[in-house]
């Protein structure tokens, strides 16, 4: 998810593509995939000024899927 969100997120300086980090912790059960920039909200979801331009949510709604198929498979 996280190489996904690099990779949709909007560039300028790449700032916002270098900010998106992921923690693992729970002995590897639990992610956590966030954003540090001060602006990534802004460009996730705009202002009344521009259009937002999501990245994590678009990662997030395709890593959900393949965690999804992969729930499914363990469980055949």
């Amino acid at each position: 998810m996280q190489k996904t969100a690099q990779k949709e997120a909007p560039v300028d300086t790449h700032y916002l593509q270098r900010s998106i980090t992921l923690e693992i912790t729970d002995g590897g059960m639990t992610a956590e995939v966030e954003s540090t920039a001060e602006y990534a909200a802004y460009q996730e979801y705009g202002t009344r000024f521009m259009k937002g331009k999501p990245h994590i949510r678009p990662a997030f709604e395709e890593q959900k899927e393949k965690f999804k198929a992969d729930m499914k498979e363990l469980v055949r």
